[in-house]
């Protein structure tokens, strides 16, 4: 499998974000002076790195249910806050490693446990190493606790991000057009929405159905939306890239939204995963 990062090509860039969407399957970072590749036995390939946090808590869809909660289901709206380094490598032949490092947080709320399972210290995950071949995970002892085989949406994730932080070369607002055309001609359903924003609606087994948002004027995807075929929402999600200036570096921030009821009031929640990455670094060597 070759390997090529794109330089705007905004159907295989669909594509990737189909397939990535739709495949389902779940100490500080050194450069090396030798190379971009660190991880492989190769210094030909696609480097990315980066630090990541991620928030996640549970929000009321309407505000006045709160008084309807259970008080194990008010501790669902504390907030969960980690932070990590990534690396991730893939050579010219598509083979690709990376290592995720936990990173310790300050706590800003007490630890909450009401309700929730508390993992033993031995078991919990300090750093995470993937490949080709599995993933494996590992304790602050460096010792394995689990392993999981080869996953496919993983690998697609990354090769979407380094894509979308490769070089861009954008097709005139006449060509960008005539692509949008084409999908209405392959008979998918697009809508404009504004004069910034497009949707392509993809019908799914089963009656349900799935919205890409795409930036005409970036000429990238910034958001999905799936849907049940009764028309309630599965899950959304939305992601920019903060372009780097004098003052602020780049950044991407995502966000993701899964509705859901409580076990006990029956109350509408929403689970909301907030994600920054930053300080991130991003070589070629074809």
């Amino acid at each position: 499998m070759k390997i090529f990062i794109m330089k705007k090509p905004i159907l295989v860039l669909l594509c990737f974000w189909i397939f990535m969407c739709f495949w389902s399957c779940s100490k500080d970072i050194d450069e090396s002076p030798d190379g971009i590749i660190s991880l492989l036995p190769t210094n030909n390939g696609v480097s990315l790195s980066y630090n990541v946090k991620t928030i996640k808590y549970t929000r009321l869809v309407n505000p006045q249910d709160s008084s309807i909660l259970t008080n194990s289901e008010k501790t669902l709206l504390v907030p969960e806050i980690r932070k990590a380094n990534v690396v991730f490598e893939m050579d010219t032949l598509g083979n690709f490693a990376g290592e995720i490092i936990m990173l310790p947080t300050e706590p800003i709320y007490p630890k909450n446990v009401i309700g929730r399972r508390v993992t033993p210290e031995n078991l919990k995950v300090a750093r995470k190493e993937f490949s080709s071949s599995g993933i494996n995970y590992y304790n602050s002892q460096d010792n394995i606790i689990s392993a999981e085989p080869f996953c496919q949406r993983l690998a697609n994730y990354y090769v979407h991000l380094s894509n979308n932080l490769s070089e861009e070369v954008l097709l005139s607002p006449q060509d960008f057009d005539l692509v949008m055309d084409a999908w209405k001609d392959a008979g998918f359903h697009v809508v404009d929405n504004g004069p910034d924003y497009s949707s392509i609606k993809f019908d799914l087994q089963g009656g349900n159905y799935s919205y890409v948002l795409i930036d005409r004027n970036q000429q990238s995807i910034v958001g999905t939306a799936h849907y049940k075929n009764d028309g309630s929402l599965i899950s959304k999600s939305t992601s920019y890239i903060q372009p780097e200036t004098e003052q602020n570096p780049k950044k991407i921030n995502s966000f993701y939204v899964t509705p859901f009821k409580t076990p006990f009031s029956e109350v509408e929640m929403e689970i909301v995963i907030q994600s920054e990455l930053n300080n991130i670094n991003h070589t070629t060597n074809l």
